[in-house]
């Protein structure tokens, strides 16, 4: 499995579910690039963010335009609440080797915000990010998608 990159647990956590790994595996994997984590917060994150990929279908059928209700936000316990959390993937075309890929990025708003808008902050952000970099030189940026969408709740003890 990779090292952990930009939104580094969420990803990390979201990789490791798709290749089919349980919480204590994934664990044990972070833990081997290196970087720290307390055991019931990962938990608390593994829950949080399986949870999030089973609300992903929902979320693609929401309205872009328009601000989400309530119930189409994940709870995410965390150590500050009170945060919209918007998880969107970045698809972009690498012109060396011909494919298409994704970049994740993380949109934190104190207001709900339209996917569209989350998105369009998202292509903005990657877009800086290319500018001089060698690393992404070939590529370009086709769209986005939101394909999370979270409310971050005080974790309980402060985890």
């Amino acid at each position: 499995m990779a090292e952990p990159s930009g939104n580094s647990l969420v990803s990390f956590i979201q990789r490791a579910i798709r290749e089919g790994m349980g919480p204590t595996a994934t664990l044990r994997a972070f833990r081997e690039t290196g970087l720290k984590i307390q055991t019931q917060r990962f938990y608390q994150a593994f829950s949080n963010t399986r949870d999030g990929m089973a609300n992903s279908a929902n979320v693609s059928q929401l309205p872009g335009h328009l601000r989400p209700d309530d119930n189409a936000f994940t709870p995410w316990a965390t150590r500050k609440e009170g945060w919209y959390v918007y998880q969107v993937k970045i698809q972009v075309f690498d012109k060396d080797t011909q494919t298409t890929t994704s970049r994740d990025y993380t949109h934190f708003s104190k207001s709900k915000i339209s996917p569209n808008k989350a998105i369009k902050e998202g292509v903005r952000t990657f877009n800086e990010g290319l500018e001089g970099s060698e690393e992404y030189e070939n590529e370009v940026i086709l769209g986005g998608f939101v394909s999370g969408l979270y409310i971050t709740e005080k974790a309980e003890g402060g985890v």
